[in-house]
């Protein structure tokens, strides 16, 4: 049986989880992803294209043609994943999926942001510290709505 002291924090707990859930709804953490990650996709397919210069990616580290190459796939791979696991999760499309590995996966990804946050901050150019640390931090907050669930109150 809990003690009041762990029925008290666990109700407290619940409280921020719940309060959480009301400030960003399931369904609006899932649409602003998916609009996010496509517009970082489009980003970065201009900077493997030059159009963007490189400077304003991977904190401005980037030397050579064939690192820049290899950033960048990687780069448009995971964003491709990432846009997949939000239509998955959120069940935009007509398939049955694991929702628990989804939701470990979208754990992951929340990891992922955060820690790509704290780099953007440690970035070498003002743009990208101050376009891609917001960008990010919002991406790992919206990921772990969505590793919460979609319970609404």
């Amino acid at each position: 049986m809990e003690s009041d002291s762990e029925s008290a924090s666990s109700g407290s707990e619940n409280g921020v989880l719940d309060r959480f859930r009301q400030c960003l709804s399931f369904k609006f953490a899932a649409y602003s992803l998916l609009a996010l990650l496509s517009i970082n996709l489009c980003y970065h397919t201009l900077i493997l294209t030059h159009v963007v210069p490189s400077k304003y990616v991977w904190g401005g580290r980037l030397k050579s043609e064939s690192s820049l190459i290899q950033f960048e796939t990687v780069s448009l791979s995971l964003n491709l994943s990432f846009i997949v696991l939000v239509v998955l999760r959120a069940q935009l499309c007509h398939t049955q999926s694991p929702q628990f590995c989804l939701r470990v996966l979208c754990w992951i990804c929340y990891i992922i942001f955060t820690l790509n946050t704290l780099g953007n901050l440690l970035a070498k150019t003002w743009f990208e510290m101050l376009t891609f640390a917001p960008v990010t931090l919002y991406a790992s907050i919206a990921f772990a709505r969505l590793a919460l669930g979609d319970e609404e109150i």
